[in-house]
């Protein structure tokens, strides 16, 4: 028995206390048996290794490090930190290369005196990289590898998961994304001039701590690439940051200003990073629950050795030219303060009316000090604008904005799919419309709206800027996905009678083929008893003839019949082994199979809802497979993937191949509204000519327009064959042979095949027939093509129906001199339909009929589903 709420809040309550005993005691020492110390000593070893590279960074001034080359001798100016100590061995000989490198980006990017820039560069940004021919690995880098190096000696109180490394740059070009977040605090910035005070004024320097989250996509390697966090320092006037990683074995955040091209941007990033770096111990230092990890560390939860990095960012000038609604160029100061305007609008929108905001453009250098690789972004001027841009995106601001409106967009397809639904369940409200539906084509795109849903629940969970957006999608898209398993449901439930008729008529194949196996082991033992007589026949001419032995049946003498068996030795008994084998595997075959009773067989009775439930379990089981899969390709190398993913959309948009095999066996021309068939495939497309044709697609995913035409193409083949079908039949250009027989509701009449029963009631022409006498008594003359056509009354409109009919003795096989043939023909016979008990009605009568009762009008007899 569970104890009462009482005691188990008691039993809580004391663990919590014991646990915050445990953690937060000041008397906690380490282990002495492992000597494993507690998270308040991990913590505050960690806070003493930080404070220490911050005093270092204080004691150090521009020019302590410094690599150059004296007298053909590498010569480097210490800095006490740890990846910055000539022991460690880091690549830094290439460090006046890349400073050289990212001095050159501002006038590359067309950087000068009254450029404007974004002073807030949160944003997200992509693009191409390459990789620069001075880094290692490059035909200008260094001719030989430095060997691996000592992690050991470089961070010797860390145990390395592996020794493998993660993030290295193999191959020679690939993807880039920056993902920048600069928050606006007031300890995070600062202004500094050359005199050291704080006061505005000339030349003061404006600089902000900023954060950002680098991918970078290697061609050579698979997955999604390496996501690597980084925390640095940007000046906005001049539109440059600098940036670098953090970890056990590289102290990039504490030794950053030593990375700088100026001493200006020395001194300002050194005083920036005293406060914010001094602030963040100081926070750390008065919390009791705390990471032991450094906060500007990039490593994993586990220690593993990896690449470090620098990146220096150039951001571009903002382009006028198209930011106002008559593309007039501004420049000097009207364009700063529009811009100012603007940036203030964005970050807190008032409604006042601003220009349309600019692209975020940036050029890119990498370096890594350890591999020894130098990445660049690809752009002009060492390459074409064709072959890249450099990375460009958008403001956070506007990328926001993009993504609710395309999920209001999104949403609202998502109610033009609703109403599409809903036309097509009034259009097929009766089982007779119902049967025609394919289950597997509603259930795909029900399947792919219930895989949205999810989507934009996990969407609106984790973006709380997006959420009334996205919930609102979601809202839309859940009312869709309701209607839609209800219209499965009804499916479902309709067909539930065919598909139990199917597993009867293969349980009664099963029991043929059981039925043709007794056959055979019956006539296997009739042989073997006329065998066994004749041995007998054989025995007893023998004892009359000599008095000997006789003959088993397997032909061998036995014993005479006067000779005694002797006492110790057991009489054999010959059993003739096939017989009894055979019939111990139709009895184990029979137990298996349904039995067969007066000609028919009794299947095991089976309920709608195990029925239902295996189905929802298979349902179930094949989506987690997918599931699963989909997140394994994000491992996979990019080629692969894009496969992966087109296979995945080709697939979803075959949605209308289950209808049309359908179609093809049920002999049915039509089952979807046609209003229904354009604007479901319509609407279903549309996110793939999205994501593929936008270029700046709020998932930054790459333009390929092939890949939309392919689609685009394969949906429009199914849509003509869907209308094939309704004009030319369900089965046009199929051989008869290869389906099974479906009656014709629209034959080829022909006059001379009155005893086969293939002209209609009603239309056949006797002596006294209504028929005839209405030929006879009609008024004026008829036509030369008259002779071909016959009338008779529709039972349903009792309106007049003219039916071409193949006179007896024509010789015309095809019918295209009757005009019953050929595609006039075929357009003709749609106008009636012949039921299988001869009677015949005008097509839509008929049609109209059977949407409600799948019963002949006249006789009621059973009518095939159409």
């Amino acid at each position: 028995m569970p104890p009462p709420p009482s005691d188990t809040a008691r039993t809580i309550l004391g663990i919590c206390i014991l646990l915050l005993y445990f953690y937060t005691s000041p008397d906690a020492s380490t282990n002495p048996a492992f000597g494993i110390p507690s998270p308040r000593e991990r913590l505050e070893q960690s806070i003493s290794r930080q404070r220490g590279a911050l005093d270092h960074l204080n004691a150090t001034k521009w020019g302590d490090f410094n690599v150059g080359h004296q007298n053909g001798t590498n010569v480097r100016w210490g800095v006490n930190l740890t990846g910055f100590r000539p022991t460690d061995a880091y690549h830094w000989d290439e460090i006046k290369i890349v400073k050289e490198r990212a001095q050159a980006l501002g006038p590359e990017a067309g950087m000068v005196d009254g450029s404007v820039v974004y002073q807030n560069v949160t944003g997200v940004v992509s693009g191409k990289w390459v990789r620069n021919q001075a880094g290692l690995g490059g035909s200008n880098g260094w001719k030989t590898w430095k060997g691996p190096l000592n992690l050991t000696a470089i961070a010797p109180e860390v145990y390395w998961a592996h020794e493998s490394w993660d993030r290295n740059i193999t191959g020679k070009e690939g993807n880039m994304m920056l993902r920048v977040d600069e928050e606006e605090d007031a300890e995070r910035q600062l202004v500094y001039n050359a005199t050291g005070s704080k006061d505005v004024g000339h030349p003061a320097v404006q600089v902000v701590a900023v954060s950002s989250t680098l991918t970078l996509q290697d061609e050579s390697h698979g997955g999604d690439g390496w996501e690597i966090r980084l925390h640095g320092v940007h000046w906005p006037r001049q539109g440059a940051m600098v940036m670098t990683t953090t970890s056990e074995k590289f102290s990039g955040i504490y030794g950053l200003p030593h990375l700088m091209t100026s001493e200006r941007d020395y001194l300002s990033s050194q005083m920036l990073l005293n406060r914010t770096l001094e602030a963040a111990l100081e926070k750390r230092e008065k919390q009791i629950w705390g990471n032991a990890g450094d906060p500007w560390s990039s490593d994993d939860p586990m220690p593993v050795p990896h690449c470090e990095y620098v990146i220096y960012v150039q951001i571009h000038p903002v382009k006028t030219y198209g930011m106002h609604e008559k593309a007039v160029p501004v420049t000097g100061e009207d364009l700063s303060s529009e811009m100012a305007e603007l940036e203030r609008e964005l970050r807190f929108p008032r409604g006042v009316p601003t220009l349309q905001p600019p692209p975020l453009s940036m050029s890119v250098l990498v370096f890594s000090p350890d591999c020894g690789f130098i990445l660049e972004s690809k752009g002009p001027p060492n390459y074409t604008p064709a072959e890249g841009m450099h990375l460009h995106g958008l403001k956070q601001e506007v990328y926001i904005v993009h993504v609710k409106h395309w999920s209001l967009v999104w949403g609202a397809t998502i109610a033009i799919q609703m109403l599409l639904t809903r036309f097509q369940m009034k259009e097929t409200s009766t089982p007779s419309t119902i049967s025609r539906i394919s289950l597997y084509t509603v259930g795909a795109m029900a399947a792919a709206d219930g895989v949205l849903f999810g989507s934009l629940l996990l969407l609106a969970a984790s973006a709380p800027a997006i959420f009334p957006s996205a919930t609102l999608a979601a809202f839309t898209v859940s009312l869709c996905l309701g209607l839609e398993i209800r219209f499965v449901a009804n499916v479902y439930k309709v067909q539930e009678p065919e598909r139990i008729e199917a597993e009867r008529a293969r349980d009664a194949e099963t029991a043929a083929q059981l039925n043709e196996l007794r056959a055979r082991q019956a006539a296997a033992a009739s042989a073997i008893r006329s065998s066994t007589t004749e041995v007998q026949t054989v025995n007893a001419s023998l004892n009359t003839a000599t008095g000997t032995g006789t003959l088993t049946p397997s032909g061998v003498p036995s014993r005479p019949n006067n000779t005694a068996m002797p006492a110790d030795e057991d009489q054999p008994i010959i059993v003739p082994s096939d017989q009894d084998v055979d019939a111990e595997i139709a009895e184990g075959l029979a137990a298996t199979l349904p039995v067969a009773v007066n000609g028919a067989t009794q299947p095991a009775p089976t309920s709608r809802s195990q029925d239902l439930a295996t189905t929802y379990g298979q349902f179930l089981m094949a989506f987690m497979c997918f599931f699963f899969l989909t997140v394994n390709s994000a491992s996979w190398p990019s080629i692969l993937r894009k496969i992966y993913l087109n296979i995945v959309g080709f697939s979803y948009l075959s949605f209308w191949c289950p209808q049309i095999y359908r179609n093809m066996i049920r002999n049915c021309r039509k089952a979807f509204l046609w209003k229904y068939v354009i604007g479901q495939s319509v609407v279903r497309i549309m996110p793939f000519a999205y994501f593929y044709l936008k270029e700046d697609n709020v998932l930054f995913a790459e333009r390929s327009g092939w890949s939309v035409v392919i689609l685009a193409l394969w949906l429009w083949i199914q849509i003509w064959v869907l209308g094939a079908q309704e004009v030319l039949g369900p089965r046009f250009c199929i051989p008869g042979g290869w389906l099974p027989e479906a009656w014709n509701y629209h034959p080829i009449l022909r006059e001379d095949d009155v005893e086969g029963g293939g002209l209609p009631i009603g239309l056949v022409q006797g002596p006294g027939s209504p028929s005839l006498d209405r030929v006879k008594t009609g008024v004026g003359s008829r036509k030369r093509s008259d002779a071909h056509t016959r009338s008779v009354d529709c039972a349903i409109c009792m309106q007049r129906l003219d039916v071409p009919v193949v006179p007896s003795g024509d010789d015309d096989a095809t019918g295209v001199v009757t005009g019953t043939g050929g595609v006039t023909g075929l357009l003709a016979r749609r106008f009636y339909m012949v039921t299988p008990c001869r009677h015949v009605f005008h097509s839509v009568c008929l049609e109209g009929w059977m949407r409600f009762r799948l019963q002949c009008p006249i006789c009621r007899e059973n009518l095939p589903p159409l």
